[in-house]
């Protein structure tokens, strides 16, 4: 498969962009001032090592001093600007892969909807914030004790309890 380069958008002349997710500097003169004048200079091009940003995916530091995610620069240059209200989804939901075969500009809503369906969002109690279990959620619903004293017991919040009971959270359970 012949792997197909652009130019990143907005370092144009500087750096390109790969369908499979790579970057690479060109090769380009530049002309520094030396004690006989202006001297050319020769850069050859290189392909770019990533870093892993804070959020987990693969950055290259651009010369205006900020981190570029790879998967933002390669939609941008192979499909376009992002649309309002879009973002950069991962059809497999691998922060790395950052090949075009594998990124689309998609609503955030679409992005939650489909890792709620491939299970990358915990719900229940497999949440980190969890403050009830199923059982205790079955036990809420069916309990005709007040909110109020059913927080107590439990050491929750009013609110916690009421949403539980009404089936705003804990949708899941029956």
């Amino acid at each position: 498969m012949d792997e197909r380069w652009l130019p990143v958008v907005g370092f144009e002349g500087l750096y390109e962009v790969s369908d499979l997710g790579r970057v690479r500097s060109i090769d380009r003169t530049v002309f520094q001032n030396r004690e006989n004048g202006l001297q050319p200079y020769r850069y050859r091009g290189m392909l770019l090592k990533p870093t892993n940003g804070s959020h987990g995916y693969p950055t290259i530091k651009m010369p205006d001093g900020i981190g570029h995610c790879i998967h933002t620069m390669v939609l941008k240059a192979f499909v376009g600007p992002c649309p309002d209200g879009m973002e950069c989804l991962h059809e497999d939901d691998d922060r790395t892969n950052a090949k075009l075969k594998n990124l689309s500009w998609g609503t955030f809503l679409k992005n939650k909807q489909d890792a709620s369906k491939r299970g990358r969002i915990q719900h229940g109690e497999k949440h980190c914030h969890a403050r009830l279990t199923d059982e205790i959620v079955r036990m809420i619903r069916t309990s005709t004790m007040p909110t109020r004293e059913l927080a107590e017991r439990l050491g929750v919040a009013c609110e916690t309890v009421r949403r539980a009971r009404v089936g705003i959270s804990w949708r899941h359970v029956s």
